[in-house]
């Protein structure tokens, strides 16, 4: 089973899953999860390095690259990054698996911690934004 996605088809929402507004075309997109980890080493651990599984927190980055759907995305963007507004943002995305494309949707509440924007002579105004997540990403699936 392949799961390849068509990466010209990202796409950055901000709001309710199916009822949110286009931020941008995402060109680059990558996901990092890390957690912290809780070391419970004591005299009695043999010289050996002990965790405690389960436990630490938990967090979640997503990183796009892309082009702005107009300008009041950008500015949406800017203005939430400017003030540190925690906001709900999600990503669609296609999947190929066994030739049927379907749509994958990553939902999250979000604060940007990070905001770039760039251009060249004569061509579209790029930017780069990072998400850091505030609770869980929620997956969902769609035909």
């Amino acid at each position: 089973m392949t799961n390849k996605a068509n990466g010209d088809d990202f796409k950055v929402y901000i709001g309710s899953v199916g009822s949110g507004t286009l931020l941008a075309h995402v060109t680059s997109v990558g996901f990092s999860s890390s957690r912290d980890i809780v070391d419970v080493t004591d005299k009695d651990s043999s010289q050996k390095r002990e965790l405690l599984g389960g436990s630490g927190k938990l967090t979640k980055t997503l990183s796009v690259q892309g082009f702005y759907s107009d300008s009041a995305s950008r500015t949406t963007l800017q203005t939430n990054h400017d003030a540190g507004t925690k906001d709900d943002y999600y990503l669609v995305y296609p999947l190929m698996d066994s030739g049927n494309s379907t749509a994958k949707t990553e939902a999250f509440e979000a604060v940007i911690s990070q905001i770039e924007a760039g251009g060249e002579v004569a061509g579209e105004m790029t930017f780069s934004a990072t998400f850091e997540a505030s609770g869980a990403v929620t997956t969902v699936a769609e035909s």
